[in-house]
């Protein structure tokens, strides 16, 4: 297959290297005296790979076309779920890459993209990949260090998973944006944390939420809240179930069902029944809900989420966690 060929001329590429000491586009610094451990030599011929591969995605449009479907589609989707912005919304992309996925699928979904990276050359072939494209006008290019970057200007910032040094540039772009706007990074999972370094996301003193992605990757929304953020939960997926943590300053008791809230308290919503009834009516983790009143006699349980009114079972006002806010 095209992929396995691909490959093993990838590695192929990468062991050659190694034979001859020549680690000039390898990622890992040493002189001629260190020796490579075997965990090393992996790091760096995982990471070649990744760029050998989105080079060939850049320079042939159909294995490219494919590579964004089927590994960076469902994962940019998951993430514009999680984030949940105004279609106006302005996007920057840091460390874009030779071949910007995230930047084209947010692109095409009709956001305007400004994609920054440090590397000269693949600042070159983003613009090329998409010179004829339909969304030339929705997305630019610029070359600068996300370290330096202002990001004052933008609703959201995505870091993906090979940004250097991811920490210090979500650092960063906390410290630049204003209240409400939002930080997309990516974690690595499993084998992928012997390439990449993990971000303990707690690091960042607010809450979050995590969600568990495919291939070895894992998505961190943070919302930065000139309130504080110790009033929301993360939610990580763990198999077909969703496991709740809660943030690290909350307490088990300080949690309640939204049925136990009196009239008038207001919550947030720590997590719910999956039901695409009450995705609809705004009813899912992260938001605000009031409690308005209880009928009588088994009666529906009133509330009221973003100004709108609800009434809920109250089987259902139960089984909603939620934190008095």
């Amino acid at each position: 297959m095209i992929q396995d060929s691909i490959a093993e001329s990838g590695f192929e590429a990468i062991d050659k290297k190694i034979s001859e000491k020549d680690f000039s586009d390898v990622d890992i610094l040493c002189n001629e005296k260190e020796l490579f451990s075997k965990g090393e030599i992996l790091k760096s011929k995982m990471q070649s790979t990744l760029k050998f591969f989105e080079k060939v995605g850049c320079d042939f449009p159909i294995f490219g076309n494919n590579y964004e479907k089927f590994f960076y589609r469902s994962l940019v989707e998951t993430e514009l779920e999680m984030a949940e912005l105004s279609d106006d919304s302005k996007i920057l992309v840091v460390g874009s890459g030779p071949f910007p996925m995230t930047g084209i699928y947010l692109a095409e979904n009709g956001y305007d993209v400004l994609c920054i990276d440090k590397d000269e050359e693949a600042i070159r072939s983003g613009e090329k990949k998409v010179q004829k494209s339909n969304i030339d006008l929705k997305i630019r290019f610029k070359k600068i260090d996300g370290r330096f970057k202002n990001y004052s200007d933008f609703d959201a910032v995505w870091v993906p998973l090979h940004v250097t040094p991811r920490k210090d540039v979500v650092l960063k772009i906390l410290k630049d944006l204003t209240d409400r706007s939002k930080v997309i990074f990516r974690n690595p999972r499993g084998l992928w944390e012997k390439v990449y370094p993990k971000i303990d996301p707690y690091v960042f003193d607010m809450a979050l939420v995590v969600k568990k992605q495919p291939l070895g990757k894992e998505s961190v929304l943070l919302i930065k809240d000139r309130g504080g953020f110790d009033s929301m939960s993360r939610f990580i997926e763990s198999g077909n179930e969703d496991e709740l943590v809660c943030d690290k300053n909350s307490k088990k008791d300080e949690n309640n069902s939204l049925c136990e809230l009196k009239c008038g308290e207001s919550a947030i919503i720590l997590d719910c029944p999956e039901d695409p009834q009450l995705n609809a009516l705004g009813l899912r983790p992260g938001k605000y809900i009031k409690s308005e009143s209880k009928q009588p006699f088994g009666g529906p349980f009133l509330t009221s989420i973003e100004g709108r009114k609800i009434a809920l079972d109250p089987d259902i006002a139960k089984r909603v966690a939620c934190r008095k806010a």
